[in-house]
């Protein structure tokens, strides 16, 4: 998420620099960022993640499946 602001959680003053970030950052900045990765968030979830995974195992499977039929070593 591109809008996140990224930390290391055990680098203390990396940390205590982005909640000040956040804290003092203008509202409006604040929910436009909000918005762009709830957004990411509800677009992203864990069903169209699932969803590519199977998709890819299954195309996956077939190209095998084909590979053996034509005898192609893959």
């Amino acid at each position: 998420m591109y809008e996140a602001l990224i930390v290391n959680p055990y680098h203390i003053e990396q940390t205590a620099d982005a909640l000040y970030q956040a804290l003092t950052m203008p509202e409006f900045e604040q929910q436009a960022r909000m918005r762009s990765m709830r957004s990411m968030v509800r677009d992203f979830n864990v069903y169209r993640w699932a969803a590519r995974m199977l998709l890819d195992a299954a195309r996956i499977r077939q190209r095998n499946k084909l590979a053996d039929r034509i005898g192609v070593q893959l």
